[in-house]
């Protein structure tokens, strides 16, 4: 046997277990690199910017944001309702109906329990938005006015206030 056959053999070692690690149809495991979604195992989904690693879904911004905190093939997805209940998206803005893997605004329900509805009158579902229903839009239109009368009419009153002193002086 040659004096460098200890070395081949564990070259040969690496060779395979490179290979192995790249062959087709084997699948990762949590914190490893992947390149597509198909790349991980299961549980794990295909996630990050730049460079993408196998990771479980809960945890990830996708399902604290948008609710897609179930892996399914090698994506993360929204997968029923009470995912999308739990995210911010929905208490912000509403979109609280799991359809098609993402989190929907499905009814006007889904826009009445969030922040929107509270502080904005976004309460009504149109599309996958929440929005102002038609009463709502005229009274904000009808408050404006209100606003701007009164400023106008109080700085005619302060301007009335300023001539009559200079008529005084």
């Amino acid at each position: 046997m040659p004096h460098n056959a200890p070395m081949l053999k564990r070259l040969s070692w690496v060779g395979l277990l490179a290979a192995l690690a790249i062959a087709p149809g084997c699948q990762k495991g949590e914190g490893q690199p992947c390149f597509n979604r198909s790349d991980c195992g299961e549980g794990f989904a295909c996630v990050g910017e730049g460079l993408m690693r196998c990771e479980k879904c809960e945890g990830q911004d996708q399902c604290k944001i948008d609710g897609q905190c179930t892996p399914k093939d090698g994506a993360c997805v929204a997968a029923n309702d009470q995912e999308c209940a739990k995210s911010y998206g929905c208490k912000a803005r509403g979109p609280c109906t799991a359809k098609d893997g993402k989190c929907v605004v499905g009814s006007d329900a889904d826009c009445k329990q969030s922040e929107a509805c509270a502080k904005e009158k976004f309460c009504v579902a149109k599309g996958n938005n929440c929005v102002r229903s038609e009463a709502d839009k005229k009274a904000m239109e009808q408050a404006k006015k209100d606003a701007a009368e009164a400023a106008k009419k109080k700085q005619e009153e302060q301007e009335a206030k300023d001539a009559k002193k200079e008529k005084e002086q």
